[in-house]
Parts: C-alpha cells; sequence; structure tokens
C-alpha cells in the first residue's frame, strides 16, 4: 500500500519574536504586533506536524485509504461482502506490506509456529500457547499470504482466522502489537477503555486530549487506536456517509496533530506568564474553540471572562490566540471555514475592546 502524504499548513510569513521581559500590559496604543514567540517557534511546529504527518497520520491515512478504495470497488461490483469477510481481505492487505509487520517481534513468533499449518487445530495450538487475539490474526494473516498453501491446511487457518474474529477486540489487540510488540496489560487495559469510550458515545476534542495527556505513550497509544478504528470501519457494512466512527477517527486524527503543538502552547504561556496559564490550560482552549460548531464574538468574549484575564491584557490574549489559530495545520479544523469563523469572532472581539476605550 501506497502512503498517503496529506500537505500540511505552515504560514508563509515569519513569526516575529516579543521581548518576555516586556511590560505585556502596554497594549493601550493597540498597534499592531507580532506576540507568538519566535521564528524557531514556527519551525519547530512545522518540523513536529510535518513528522506526524509521515508518521503516525500517514499510516491512519493508509489504512483510511483502504476503507474507503475497498468500499468504492465493492458497490461498483455490486458484491456486497460479509463483515467477516470485508475483515479479513484487509487483513491480508495489512500483512502483505512488509513495512506494516517488521520490528514487531514477529521472528519470535514465526519461530515458535512454524509448523502452524500442519496442526489439526491452529487455533488451539496457538490458544495454548498463551497468544492473544491480536497475535493469532498477525500470524495467520501471514500465513495465509502464502499462495502456496492449499487444501486442507489452507481451509485450518481459515477455520482459525474465523475463531480469532470472535473476539471483540481482534483489531485493537493486532494493532496493539503492530506498535508495541507486546504490549503491557495496563497498556493493553488502557487502549481498550480508549476503544470502547470510541464506540459508545460522543466525547469532545478536550476531553480526548485530556484524558490521552494523562496517559505513558499517549501518542502511540492514539496511534494505535487510530488504526485499529479505521481498521474497524473498513469491516463494517454500514454505509460510511453518516457513520459516527468517521467522526471519531476524524476527531482523534485531530489530537495527533495538536500533540505536535504542545511545544508552541508551552512557550507561548512562557511569554506570557500574566495569563496565569500553563500550556495544558492553553491547548485546552484551543480544542474547546474547535469543538464548537459556531464560534461568536460573544462566545469568545465569555471564554476570556472565564479565564479571569485583567482587562489590560485581553487584548494581548486575543492576538495571541488569533496567531496560534492561523499556525493550526487545516487538519485540525473541523471544516474548510472553521478558521476564517473563528478569527472573524476573534476580530470583532479585539476592535469591541478597542471602541470601549
Amino acid at each position: 500500500m501506497n502512503k498517503i502524504d496529506k500537505p500540511v499548513f505552515i504560514p508563509s510569513t515569519p513569526i516575529v519574536s516579543v521581548d518576555p521581559d516586556a511590560d505585556i500590559g502596554k497594549w493601550a496604543d493597540r498597534t499592531p504586533r507580532q506576540i507568538i514567540p519566535g521564528n524557531a517557534i514556527s519551525d519547530l511546529v512545522g518540523k513536529e506536524l510535518a513528522e506526524l504527518n509521515e508518521d503516525a497520520l500517514a499510516e491512519t491515512q493508509e489504512d483510511m485509504g483502504f476503507v474507503l478504495g475497498g468500499r468504492m470497488r465493492e458497490l461498483a461490483r455490486g458484491n456486497a461482502k460479509s463483515d467477516t469477510a470485508r475483515a479479513r481481505t484487509n487483513l491480508l492487505r495489512l500483512v502483505e506490506d512488509i513495512s506494516a509487520v517488521e520490528a514487531v517481534g514477529l521472528d519470535d513468533l514465526l519461530g515458535r509456529f512454524g509448523d502452524l499449518a500442519n496442526h489439526a487445530n491452529p487455533f488451539e495450538a496457538m490458544r495454548e500457547a498463551g497468544l492473544d487475539s491480536g497475535q493469532m490474526a498477525l500470524l495467520l494473516g501471514i500465513w495465509l499470504t502464502d499462495k502456496n498453501l492449499t487444501g486442507g491446511r489452507r481451509k485450518r487457518l481459515e477455520e482459525a482466522l474465523l475463531a480469532v474474529m470472535g473476539d471483540e477486540e481482534w483489531e485493537l489487540k493486532l494493532f496493539a502489537q503492530l506498535e508495541f510488540g507486546k504490549p503491557s496489560p495496563a497498556a493493553l487495559a488502557q487502549l481498550k477503555a480508549l476503544y470502547q469510550r470510541a464506540g459508545a458515545r460522543h466525547t469532545s476534542l478536550s476531553q480526548w486530549f485530556a484524558e490521552l495527556k494523562s496517559m505513558p505513550d499517549s501518542k502511540r497509544k492514539l496511534k494505535a487506536l487510530l488504526r485499529a478504528l479505521a481498521f474497524e470501519l473498513s469491516s463494517q457494512g454500514a454505509p460510511i456517509e453518516g457513520n459516527r466512527l468517521v467522526a471519531v477517527i476524524m476527531d482523534l486524527r485531530r489530537i495527533l496533530l495538536f500533540f505536535g503543538f504542545e511545544e508552541h502552547a508551552r512557550k507561548t504561556t512562557q511569554v506570557f506568564p500574566a495569563w496565569g496559564m500553563n500550556a495544558d490550560q492553553y491547548m485546552s482552549e484551543l480544542l474547546q474553540t474547535i469543538d464548537q460548531v459556531w464560534v461568536s464574538m460573544d462566545w469568545f468574549s465569555g471564554r476570556v471572562q472565564a479565564l479571569g484575564l485583567a482587562e489590560n491584557l485581553r487584548y494581548g490574549y486575543g492576538r495571541a490566540f488569533t496567531e496560534t489559530m492561523r499556525l493550526l495545520s487545516r487538519d485540525c479544523f473541523k471544516e474548510d471555514m472553521q478558521r476564517d469563523e473563528i478569527l472573524q469572532a476573534i476580530k470583532d472581539y479585539l476592535e469591541e475592546l478597542t471602541a470601549d476605550e
């Protein structure tokens, strides 16, 4: 499978530093200034987002690519496969991608089960050896891509794969195996909790971020979760349009992008200590803003008031927030016009502040 690289938005206008020792209360003249700290931060954010795009997001885009491509081919041929058959096809396509299965402890598995196809009951052989359903699926997928495997041996392995797919969490365990090798029980438990939340109820961007931020290896867990959800979607018979799982996947992709933005948030809040905010709080404000269906001037004004900022700090905060919104990748937003709508609301807010003087 070819990785699908999406362009990352990096502003062409340099972001100019502000002296962090300056009196940030002196904004009375309202003269235009750039207030995000340093060209180096712009370069850093661009580098972080580019690395995410090439790594975690590229793999998720790859999975989403065969979700949509496979489903469109199915519709064109008038061939509505069952969920199980679709999952089997996707698994075999996954393991045929050499890059997807390297460095995940497969040498040991293949060494231990080099004669798996000769077992009378391959599923029981793997279960008794202590493999989980993710490891089993990966091992069986590799075996079943062997075109020389025929007759009763292939049939036994196909039956074993059907048994493995009886575990509702086999996709999650599969991608946990691909991401972590052998995940710890604690890591797997956290992934299960995230997986169940994704399927159970709506979770806002800020809630996802807060929960993931508290976990060790949060980026890798998010990456495994994203790939598992994309794989699950690819195996469903339900229409993709309007499918809730699509919205969850897109929200989690946005969270992955925001993880690359933490250093920017940290340096911004360090330059403006009078705000009394840390990087996580600033990130939460960004996410809550993007969570809104519509951001008006009144809504943004209410958020600023809720932060308890002194009046002489509000204009500077609004300008900083504006520059941050401009710097974010376009993939962070839910709709093409959302950034423009948010920027207009903040512009109206800043104009009202100057008019009140």
